[in-house]
């Protein structure tokens, strides 16, 4: 059995904060399925960025953590019973995500 959590507590901290940002924003099925060759996320211009940015909450980004975060965010919407592991070894609690309508 794989030992939880994979993530530090830095970038745990980053990618909860995406995770709820891209749920707030209602754009999970576009994270999952994104792959822009010519931008990745660091560059991309997409409308739906920018909702997801409006939500970000964590002030410490460089281009390069905002990309990796984001490459953390769709690799765990694609697995979330390894997010829910995640989450509980970092708050030994389940996951409180915000619902959308």
């Amino acid at each position: 059995m794989t030992e939880y959590p994979k993530l530090s507590s830095h970038m745990f901290e980053m990618v909860l904060d995406g995770m709820n940002a891209i749920r707030i924003s209602e754009c999970e099925e576009w994270v999952k399925n994104f792959d822009d060759p010519n931008t990745g996320f660091m560059y991309c211009s997409h409308p739906n960025i920018e909702k997801i940015n409006n939500n970000i909450n964590y002030g410490g980004h460089s281009g390069a953590s905002y990309a990796c975060t984001m490459r953390q965010c769709q690799y765990f919407i694609a697995h979330m019973d390894e997010w829910n592991l995640e989450v509980n070894a970092h708050t030994n609690q389940p996951p409180v995500v915000p619902e959308t309508n």
